[in-house]
C-alpha cells in the first residue's frame, strides 16, 4: 500500500530563517504551495528596501506610482503656494491633491481641505450650494414642546395625536416629550427616545424639531439635495442649529471651517485646475517586487 504524502503546513523564510506556518506567507499562485517565498514581515521589509533603492525613498515611490510625479514636483507646488494650503491659505500643505477623473495631480493641501474636496466629490455645484447655505444663515433656536400653529402634537413612535394619547413630561421639567406614554415605555421605541435626548443634550433640539426641518427639505440634505438628511448642522460658535444635512456635506462643511470664504476658495481652486497649464504627466509604470 502506497502511503499518502503528508500535507505541507510550514515553510522556512530564507530572509529571517524562521520556520513558519503557511498562513504567515502572502498568497502567490506562481509558487508550488500557493505562497510567496518570504513571510509577510520580510516581504514588507524587502519591498521597502527596494523602493528606497530604486526611487530614493518610499514617498518618492508612492508619488510616482499614484500620480506620476516626484518630490521635486510637490516641493515646487508648495513653494508656488507660499508654503501654505492652496485653499485655506492657513494650514501647512502636506497632501498632494489630484483630479479623480483624469488622475492628474493638482495642488498641495492641508488634511482638512483635502478631505473636504473628497466629501463634496470635487463637485462645483455642491460647493456653490454650500457657500450659499452658509451665507443665508438659516438659524433656528427651537426647543421641545414649542407649539406649531395649526398643528397638534403627534407621537413620533406610533403617529397618534395628542387627541388620542397622553404625552409624557420631558426633560427639562415643563416641556413635553414627542412621545406618548405607551411608546415611551415600549422597549422597541427606546432607540428613538435615546436619540431624542442625545439631540436635546447636544443641541437643545429634539426629534420633533428635527422632523419639522427635514419635512420641507423632502427628506434630503439641505445642501446637495441628493442624499438623505440625517445629521444636524449647527453653528459651532453660537451652538445654534442651521439645518439637516447628509453625512458627507456635514463633514465637508466642518473641514472647510464653516467659512463661506474658504468654500469659495475651494471653488476657485477647482476651477483653476480644470484646465491645468502644465504638461500632462505620463501614467506611472507598474511596480514589480524584486529581491535582487
Amino acid at each position: 500500500m502506497i502511503s499518502q504524502p503528508h500535507p505541507v503546513t510550514t515553510k522556512k523564510c530564507p530572509e529571517c530563517g524562521l520556520q513558519k506556518a503557511l498562513e504567515e506567507f502572502p498568497r502567490n499562485r506562481n509558487y508550488k504551495h500557493g505562497r510567496h517565498t518570504y513571510c509577510r514581515p520580510c516581504h514588507v521589509e524587502i519591498g521597502r528596501r527596494n523602493r528606497e533603492r530604486r526611487h530614493g525613498s518610499v514617498r518618492n515611490y508612492l508619488l510616482g506610482h499614484r500620480y506620476g510625479v516626484d518630490v521635486a514636483y510637490v516641493d515646487h507646488q508648495v513653494q508656488r503656494q507660499g508654503g501654505v494650503c492652496a485653499i485655506c491659505a492657513a494650514e501647512s500643505p502636506k497632501h498632494l491633491d489630484h483630479d479623480h477623473a483624469t488622475g492628474l495631480p493638482r495642488g498641495v493641501l492641508c488634511f482638512s481641505c483635502n478631505g473636504a474636496l473628497g466629501q463634496f466629490d470635487d463637485d462645483l455645484r455642491v460647493l456653490s450650494l454650500a457657500a450659499s447655505y452658509l451665507e443665508t444663515l438659516r438659524l433656528f433656536s427651537a426647543i421641545d414642546g414649542m407649539a406649531v400653529p395649526g398643528r397638534c402634537r403627534v407621537c413620533l413612535g406610533c403617529g397618534q395625536s395628542e387627541k388620542h394619547r397622553e404625552f409624557v413630561i420631558g426633560r427639562p421639567i415643563g416641556t413635553v416629550a414627542p412621545f406618548c406614554s405607551s411608546c415611551y415605555d415600549n422597549p422597541s421605541a427606546k432607540p428613538l427616545v435615546d436619540r431624542h435626548y442625545r439631540l436635546r443634550r447636544k443641541y437643545r433640539f429634539g426629534l420633533a424639531e428635527f422632523e419639522r426641518l427635514v419635512e420641507p427639505q423632502g427628506g434630503r440634505c439641505a445642501i446637495c439635495f441628493v442624499r438623505d438628511a440625517a445629521h444636524v448642522d449647527h453653528d459651532h460658535v453660537r451652538g445654534i442649529v442651521r439645518g439637516i444635512l447628509c453625512g458627507r456635506c456635514n463633514t465637508g462643511m466642518g473641514q472647510l471651517k464653516d467659512d463661506p470664504s474658504v468654500v469659495k476658495s475651494a471653488i476657485a481652486y477647482l476651477k483653476r485646475w480644470q484646465a491645468p497649464p502644465d504638461a500632462v504627466h505620463e501614467p506611472p509604470a507598474s511596480y514589480i517586487l524584486s529581491v535582487a
